[in-house]
């Protein structure tokens, strides 16, 4: 893997982990007024540790269901009801921990479905951003897959014409 390609994927996780932060964050301080989300708040020891760890598993989620490969990163739409399904396992996850750490609920109804739709919806923004970057560095011609051709029969040569512009194609 390529200089370019590694800082694509760096670059989507560190975004993707910022757009699951933000899009809990801002849905507790929305929920509850960003006075409790601060070190004082009624908010603090529970809800930051909790958006922390489900950061944390919702990457590891979108990492098993390869959102951070080379066909999710320029594969156009079909990365996005992944993205969903990530997003929705991260909401039952969250639902459970509050289940098994008992007590009174850990977490609000509303603040749940806000983070959710919240997370799928920065998610979705991020990739589409990147999305156009990988797109600019393929036309750059610095995001370019070999590919070798079996075959010097017509179709063999009829497919190398096609992906003889790797600027279109990203393949050389």
């Amino acid at each position: 893997m390529g200089g370019h390609w590694r800082a694509l994927r760096v670059g989507v996780i560190a975004t993707d982990v910022v757009a699951i932060v933000a899009a809990h964050a801002l849905s507790a301080g929305l929920r509850f007024g960003l006075p409790q989300f601060r070190l004082s708040g009624r908010l603090w020891p529970v809800y930051p540790i909790l958006i922390v760890v489900v950061a944390a598993l919702l990457i590891v989620l979108a990492t098993a269901h390869g959102t951070y490969r080379r066909w999710a990163l320029l594969g156009g739409h079909r990365v996005y009801p992944i993205l969903v399904t990530v997003a929705t396992y991260g909401l039952v996850a969250i639902i459970f921990l509050s289940y098994f750490l008992g007590g009174s609920p850990l977490v609000s109804r509303t603040w749940l479905l806000a983070s959710w739709g919240g997370t799928i919806l920065l998610l979705c923004m991020s990739r589409l951003a990147w999305r156009q970057v990988a797109l600019r560095w393929q036309r750059l011609g610095l995001i370019v897959r070999n590919v070798l051709i079996v075959g010097a029969k017509q179709h063999g040569i009829a497919v190398a014409q096609q992906l003889s512009t790797p600027e279109r194609h990203g393949r050389r």
